[in-house]
């Protein structure tokens, strides 16, 4: 006899691993931005996509200007029978907060504990092939004190592969206290 699985969405399995490991991040597949620019922003990846998941050559500069100081773009890289993820383009809003990544590995930056909570909201976003809504509050201690809204989408690159991540990063003080567990 054939056992059947459901399926689960990736949103919800990093749901549910970040719920059971505390870590402080939450996926909304519904996408329901509370910035106004993440609305426009996730507006515009699904006008480019109605061919299938859009290609990194797509969001140029010009496209992007609008959301320039919070983008990312993020590229999965295998090397060394490994999975990394590489910094392309990082907006000063961001490169403030972080410092200077462009070109970086996210294992150069991100503290080795944290480093799975990163990792797994990456693989989510490239496992969906649609944008996700991704609410965090951080616990690194150069940005503990603030709250992020993110718009997180998968495009093609140049090798015809899923494997970047255009992001835009929305940061908040943590000002009282709202659960990442209720309704978005």
């Amino acid at each position: 006899m054939v056992a059947l699985f459901k399926l689960r969405d990736p949103a919800e399995a990093l749901n549910a691993r970040a719920k059971a490991q505390n870590w402080g991040v939450r996926a909304d597949p519904a996408l329901g931005f509370e910035h106004k620019d993440l609305v426009a922003l996730n507006a515009m990846w699904f006008e480019k996509a109605t061919k299938g998941i859009p290609k990194r050559s797509d969001f140029d500069i010009r496209t992007l200007k609008p959301w320039v100081r919070n983008i990312s773009i993020v590229e999965r890289v295998h090397e060394g029978g490994r999975t990394r993820y590489r910094f392309r383009l990082l907006g000063t809003g961001v490169g403030h907060v972080l410092g200077e990544c462009t070109g970086k590995y996210l294992d150069e930056i991100v503290p080795a504990d944290k480093l799975s909570i990163w990792e797994s909201a990456y693989e989510a976003v490239l496992a969906r092939d649609v944008p996700l809504r991704i609410l965090s509050d951080f616990k690194m201690p150069q940005i503990n004190y603030m709250r992020g809204e993110y718009f997180a989408a998968p495009l093609v690159g140049e090798d015809g592969q899923a494997n970047m991540i255009l992001a835009a990063t929305y940061l908040s003080p943590k000002t009282g206290f709202i659960s990442l567990w209720s309704d978005p």
